[in-house]
């Protein structure tokens, strides 16, 4: 026998031994299990890495260590996140396989939100992260008015909460996040003492939209291997728990909009404009969530309706401040930084945002959804991070096939485009790939009509 021949052979059994498996409650646990230890191996390779970078005096105080370029931390633990990520996005798949068109049994679900629960135990114990943005987070929730958030004064925070200033400057960085975040981490996290308190306490925030979103997503879709995706995904926990940002609870009302819109329209147009509320690029997201299933004029006005209150508000609670804080971060982010850039990243990301804006016209205008269409909404933010990866969720959750194209190479996609690492054009890559995915299929595939 050839070795082409036995190479097949070898992929013809496994193919097999993956459809006997299928249904089966223990395999999908077997996978699952794989999962959760694949997250809390990431986990301890971010340590790794923080720990090897060239930690400077306020580095050595935080009370969880950072990942970040400009520290050097080594490209082996990155290229090691890639490998886990490809092999995370695997086994999400063989879990979608193994789960799709059937009812899991009551003790299946038991065991699989016995894993979820311990995914997110181990994202809230995760000694590092990628990036100091929680620790900006934790500024603001101490501040303790919309208005200092803003305008942050010239006084350096007592105590172990100092080294927030160490990290961001003093007076603090003013805040580009909108009115209802600055009032929700100040909620959940204002009242407590130790800086790791304060961050553990921001990560819990993102765990309950993480189970928001599970919710809806099993009530509205009533598919648990799409639930399965989402709850056992380890980006999801790595990006959103692990690391704090604050996009999962923006995504889980925008997830309840849509879901509400055609029995609650004024319910969908105040989750939209309360997820515009933590970050003001989501108003658009009205356009998706009153999609194409009703008269046109009709749902005109509740998008028109939903923006100008997330505007109204905005300027109420935000006032001139925070207009000037997104204006100055527009321009920071908008500075050309060199003829290399400008022709790679600014190109991709004007690419991408094209795309977006067909993907959310389509979707209001007709009701369509395309497979790959919604990765470009990470082109709405000043910035594309891939945390931003998530914006396109409730997009996709108007089709179900749509779900399963976001979720499944979600970890790989995220670790390709891990700014935390030393610049290797790896994000560039996953940008352009998923530009000429899209650009293939809005002009070759028809779209999928959203589903009720």
């Amino acid at each position: 026998m050839s070795t082409t021949a036995a190479g097949s052979a070898r992929v013809n059994a496994i193919l097999r031994l993956e459809a006997s498996l299928r249904g089966s409650p223990a395999y999908t646990a077997a996978l699952a299990i794989v999962l959760a230890a694949s997250l809390a191996l990431a986990a301890q390779l971010m340590n790794i890495a923080a720990h090897a970078e060239r930690l400077t005096a306020f580095a050595h105080a935080l009370p969880y260590a950072v990942v970040d370029s400009s520290l050097g931390p080594p490209r082996r633990v990155h290229f090691a996140l890639i490998a886990v990520g490809l092999v995370q996005s695997g086994v999400l798949l063989l879990l979608y396989r193994a789960m799709r068109g059937r009812e899991a049994a009551r003790g299946e679900r038991a065991v699989l939100a016995l894993i979820a629960a311990a995914m997110v135990v181990v994202a809230l114990r995760a000694p590092a992260m990628t990036g100091f943005d929680a620790y900006a987070y934790a500024g603001y929730a101490k501040l303790g008015s919309l208005a200092a958030a803003y305008t942050p004064p010239p006084v350096r925070f007592p105590g172990e909460l100092g080294v927030v200033n160490d990290v961001w400057g003093t007076p603090l960085v003013p805040c580009y996040y909108g009115p209802l975040w600055v009032v929700l981490s100040h909620a959940v996290a204002g009242g407590i003492a130790s800086l790791g308190g304060t961050i553990l306490a921001l990560r819990a925030l993102e765990v309950l939209a993480l189970a928001a979103i599970a919710f809806v997503l099993a009530a509205w879709r009533r598919d648990a291997a799409l639930v399965a995706l989402f709850a056992l995904n380890p980006a999801v926990y790595a990006l959103y728990v692990a690391n704090a940002h604050n996009d999962l609870f923006a995504v889980a009302l925008l997830l309840i909009g849509a879901a509400a819109a055609r029995r609650a329209p004024l319910a969908a147009a105040c989750a939209v404009a309360a997820a515009a509320l933590i970050k003001i690029p989501f108003a658009v997201a009205a356009l998706y969530v009153f999609a194409g299933r009703d008269h046109l004029a009709r749902r005109a006005l509740w998008v028109l309706a939903a923006i100008a209150l997330a505007v109204g508000l905005s300027l109420l609670f935000g006032g001139a401040a925070y207009v000037h804080d997104l204006l100055a971060r527009l321009h920071q982010t908008s500075a050309s930084t060199g003829v290399l850039y400008l022709l790679t990243a600014r190109a991709i990301k004007t690419g991408l945002l094209i795309v977006a804006c067909v993907a959310l016209a389509g979707a209001f205008v007709r009701g369509a959804v395309w497979r790959t269409t919604g990765w470009s909404f990470i082109a709405l933010g000043s910035l594309t991070y891939p945390w931003y990866l998530i914006w396109s969720l409730p997009y996709a959750a108007l089709r179900r096939e749509v779900v399963v194209a976001v979720l499944v190479p979600l970890p790989f996609v995220a670790a390709l485009m891990e700014p935390a690492f030393p610049h290797l054009g790896l994000g560039q890559l996953a940008m352009l790939a998923m530009l000429i995915a899209a650009a293939y299929e809005l002009l070759a595939r028809k779209p999928l009509p959203a589903e009720a």
